[in-house]
């Protein structure tokens, strides 16, 4: 059992139609780790040891997964029993692996990594080849996996539990396993902008024998409602343009119905143009 000095590392009518903006609800996906970081803790003891004094400690809070290396020996937080040794954990995300490699070899009888706000629903162990342990068949302790939890809670403890061997890392080993996560859910409520809505205007002018003239003006904005849904992509299309001021545009629109929470009201219809009416005089 080597226990000596701590390694330290370091997103005539006239029409005109106008396009305005309309705030449509989009679903965001949600799953794993929303923020995208993790907390990490691992802890490597000799509890069974009489000179301890409590475990080695490393942590490392709100990283990113991402190239290289989570965690390693320059995040030691605490280290009373003043163990040397430590481990390197890699999480990475296009592969969906967690590694736990040696990072400083030395001897343990416990390790434990806990790895929080990963969002993991599962955890399978690829391989695992982190400690010298004796060949199968073989007397002698053992290091083993006794947890490898959907949480990402991993602990290797020594067998028989109350041995006061210790068990070297191997240089050139890691345990490896591979996570899932949750389906992402739609989450409905998040906006953005997209167009349109309609605004047309419609002049109409009268003009009787009798000298009276009359014009009539109305004007008529319809909003497409705002919807709460993911979509796919929007196309609007300018209905066919014609004298009818209650023209409007039409949207081509396909919908998640999982999202959908809203409800459509149909625009008002304008008011009819209104005749200029003859005065008479007797």
């Amino acid at each position: 059992m080597r226990n000596g000095r701590r390694v330290a590392a370091t997103a005539a009518l006239g029409l005109a139609a106008t396009l305005l903006p309309v705030t449509v609800g989009l679903g965001s996906a949600a799953g794993a780790a929303a923020s995208g970081k993790v907390d990490i803790t691992v802890s490597l003891d000799l509890p069974n040891s009489s000179s301890g004094a409590g475990p080695a400690v490393f942590e490392r809070d709100n990283v990113t997964p991402g190239p290289g290396v989570e965690l390693d020996a320059k995040d030691l937080k605490a280290n009373p029993s003043d163990w040397c040794g430590s481990l390197s954990v890699d999480i990475d995300p296009t592969t969906k692996h967690i590694t736990v490699a040696p990072d400083v070899p030395c001897d343990f009888q416990t390790a434990e990594v806990t790895i929080t706000g990963g969002g993991y629903t599962g955890l399978s162990v690829l391989s695992d080849t982190l400690w010298n342990n004796p060949e199968a068949g073989s007397p002698g302790p053992t290091m083993d996996l006794v947890s490898a939890t959907a949480g990402a809670d991993i602990s290797w403890h020594v067998s028989p539990a109350d041995s006061v061997d210790s068990i070297g890392m191997n240089p050139h080993g890691a345990a490896v396993f591979a996570y899932t996560l949750a389906a992402a859910t739609p989450s409905c409520g998040s906006t953005t902008t997209a167009a349109p809505t309609s605004t047309s205007t419609s002049t109409s002018t009268s003009t009787s024998t009798s000298t009276s003239t009359s014009t009539s003006t109305s004007t008529t904005t319809t909003t497409l409602p705002a919807v709460n849904s993911r979509i796919a992509p929007v196309a609007f299309h300018p209905a066919s343009l014609s004298a009818d001021p209650a023209t409007t545009l039409a949207a081509s629109t396909t919908v998640d119905p999982a999202c959908v929470t809203a409800t459509t009201t149909p625009a008002a219809q304008p008011a009819a143009a209104v005749a200029a009416q003859p005065t008479f005089t007797g």
